[in-house]
Formats: C-alpha cells, sequence, structure tokens
C-alpha cells in the first residue's frame, strides 16, 4: 500500500509545480518548492 501512497503523493507533488508555474512562470515559490521536496522526502524514508 505504499507504493499507492507514494504515486498518490507524487501526483500531488506535479500538480503543485504545476499550478506553481501557473501563478508565475518564473520559478520562484521557494517556500512551496520546500514545502514539497520535504514532503517527499519524507515519504521516500517511511518506505
Amino acid at each position: 500500500m505504499s507504493v499507492v501512497k507514494t504515486v498518490f503523493f507524487l501526483t500531488i507533488h506535479l500538480i503543485l509545480i504545476e499550478i506553481s508555474y501557473l501563478i508565475s512562470p518564473r520559478p520562484v515559490n521557494t517556500e512551496i518548492d520546500w514545502q514539497n521536496n520535504h514532503l517527499l522526502e519524507n515519504i521516500f524514508s517511511c518506505q
């Protein structure tokens, strides 16, 4: 089940990246990027 959860969060991560680039075309959202990277690190460390 952890694989399904990982795929789910990776999909959310990609959607958040798309939304952040739609809001501002230049990569300025460092706080959002940091939160996403932190979330992904937690997910991969849990496996």
